[in-house]
């Protein structure tokens, strides 16, 4: 019988154990701006007629960049 007590970890960086409580998390901050990029990229959407190959690539480049770039600010300047 296997051993319920143990906390699996395969899927350890889809569930936090502990949500952040600071807006000076630097998950925390990187997680307002993939909010906000993928915000921004709905009302490009909504916006444009035609959706092509790079247009997509320039989205997903909006969306993963701001978010990137947030969490490793944070996390220096925090």
């Amino acid at each position: 019988m296997p051993d319920r007590t143990k906390r699996s970890r395969c899927a350890s960086w889809v569930v936090s154990d502990r949500l952040p409580a600071s807006p000076r998390d630097p998950r925390f901050v990187a997680t307002v701006a993939g909010v906000l990029s993928v915000a921004a990229l709905y009302v490009y959407a909504a916006t444009t007629d035609v959706l092509t190959t790079a247009t997509v690539s320039f989205v997903l480049l909006t969306v993963l960049l701001p978010t990137t770039a947030a969490y490793w600010l944070a996390r220096r300047l925090f």
